[in-house]
């Protein structure tokens, strides 16, 4: 998954959408301010809600697709939707880890998703993004006996 998003970071497709995003015009000014990096998460992160839809694997199977590929279907599940949100944060320059959790009464790391550090050049905290779930950033389900941290 570190490949998928590091591989697909310089991806210029893929880099059209964060880009146009957080550099979109209100009128003459920014419709994000500059430096507003919550109001940039928040934009890359509403956009992945937007375009893709949850979806669960191939039956049998744990399928891994490159994020412009995600973006091109436009369906995916836990991992393929965090691979896309961390390619398209690293674009524009946001530091990111992946974070596994197990559920209560899971055996295995059942869900992996997003955590974005702020402020970008020297995070002091770390932002969950969830994207398979209607919640908004900062969002983290509340039935976690285990999670690790892992750098794209």
């Amino acid at each position: 998954l570190r490949r998928l998003a590091r591989t697909g970071a310089p991806d210029p497709n893929l880099r059209l959408m964060p880009g146009r995003l957080v550099s979109a015009k209100c009128g003459r000014g920014w419709c994000i301010p500059e430096r507003d990096y919550a109001g940039e998460v928040r934009a890359v992160f509403n956009a992945v809600r937007r375009h893709v839809r949850y979806a669960r694997d191939t039956e049998g199977a744990d399928l891994y697709q490159a994020p412009m590929r995600t973006l091109q279907i436009g369906a995916a599940d836990c991992d393929d939707m965090s691979s896309l949100l961390a390619a398209m944060l690293i674009t524009i320059g946001y530091p990111v880890r992946y974070r596994v959790i197990r559920s209560h009464g899971a055996r295995d790391w059942n869900h992996i998703y997003v955590v974005v550090g702020l402020p970008p050049g020297e995070p002091t905290r770390w932002v969950p993004l969830d994207a398979t779930v209607p919640m908004p950033p900062g969002w983290e389900a509340p039935d976690v006996a285990a999670r690790k941290d892992f750098a794209v």
